[in-house]
């Protein structure tokens, strides 16, 4: 007597109840047309050029509320060093006071994106905006074949 030979299956599971199963052949033909659409390639790219453009700018409006902090903490920590910065300001010439403010500006800048950077890496790109078009597709393709009609999130599930 033979084994019988079970094919390899894909459960899907919305909202963490399963809602069907299909073939994994189905499965892959369903991610191969979903990588054919170039499209989707585009609309990829315009994600990604948001989610940086969010990062900028996040970065940016994190500048004034890093050096609102810095100066806080030097007035309640060392009064002194506040003093000492505004009688280098007021020796200074325009052009050397220029300079300073440019370069604590760049780096501060500098500063906000690597931490900005680093909160979106460890807490994931999708709490920033950051949407999968072609696991989107493929979702979408499952749902209308399987004929769920709510919009959970959806995991997918292979097993042999």
């Amino acid at each position: 007597m033979q084994p019988s030979v079970t094919p390899s299956i894909v459960r899907i599971f919305e909202n963490d109840i399963e809602i069907g199963s299909i073939p994994k052949e189905l499965y892959l033909n369903i991610q191969k047309s979903a990588y054919k659409d170039w499209g989707l390639y585009l609309f990829q790219a315009l994600n990604i050029l948001w989610l940086t453009f969010k990062w900028f700018l996040k970065s940016a409006l994190l500048i004034p509320v890093l050096w609102f902090i810095c100066a806080l903490l030097f007035a309640l920590i060392d009064q002194s060093e506040i003093t000492k910065f505004l009688s280098i300001i007021q020796t200074n010439s325009p052009l050397e006071n220029t300079t300073l403010f440019v370069t604590s500006s760049f780096l501060t800048f500098i500063f906000c994106l690597m931490a900005t950077f680093i909160t979106m890496t460890t807490m994931g790109f999708n709490n920033f905006g950051y949407i999968n078009k072609f696991d989107q597709k493929i979702h979408r393709i499952i749902r209308s074949f399987l004929e769920v009609p709510t919009m959970g999130a959806i995991t997918i599930k292979f097993e042999n």
